[in-house]
């Protein structure tokens, strides 16, 4: 299936995020975060070479905005560029994702673990001409990168300097948020909440 203008507003109180990105990028954490988890099964995570995510996933929540309650509609894609599984498998694990969307699609997080490779570029490219076919239809318009494992995410200048690696690397203009999002594995008891 692909989004084109006309399908890509989902109803007033519906909004669907689609999680994208190679294995070991952090796409099941951040959804994780996203929805609110702490439950292990809901996106399960993990540091291996392998994709723990082998086919979409995804979760409900609702937020109340005012008198206004949005539904989001969190999706977490199989890894890309997964050791484990062929091309083939890949896309079709991405179609899957692609149809829980039900052709109505609000923002793409394109979730970049480091330096922005050829893999990833080849990776958002492909999504640019699988998903938006229509050239009056812009990625753009719904993708964000969220550059995780980002230590300097709070210096401005240090940010600054890797987004504009990026929009030499993505000619799109594209929204980046940077986050560090170190594991939480053996530093339960440094958590302040």
């Amino acid at each position: 299936m692909r989004i084109d203008e006309q399908n890509t507003n989902t109803p007033n109180n519906k909004r669907n995020i689609l999680l994208v990105g190679k294995t070991g990028n952090g796409k099941s954490t951040i959804a994780n975060v996203l929805v609110n988890s702490e439950q292990a099964d809901t996106f399960k995570e993990s540091d291996r070479s392998s994709s723990e995510t082998k086919q979409a996933k995804s979760e409900m929540f609702e937020v109340t905005y005012g008198n206004e309650k949005i539904i989001y509609q969190i999706i977490d894609t199989v890894g890309l560029c997964d050791t484990d599984m062929d091309e083939k498998d890949i896309f079709l694990r991405l179609s899957e994702a692609i149809e829980l969307l039900n052709g109505e699609i609000n923002q793409i997080l394109f979730i970049v673990g480091g330096r922005f490779s050829k893999e990833e570029n080849e990776v958002y490219n492909i999504f640019k001409s699988i998903l938006f076919f229509d050239s009056e239809c812009n990625i753009s318009n719904y993708t964000t990168v969220v550059r995780t494992r980002f230590s300097d995410f709070e210096d401005r200048n240090e940010c600054e300097i890797d987004r504009k690696i990026l929009e030499e690397k993505i000619p799109d203009d594209i929204h980046i948020i940077y986050v560090d999002n170190p594991s939480l594995k053996g530093n339960e008891n440094k958590i302040n909440v």
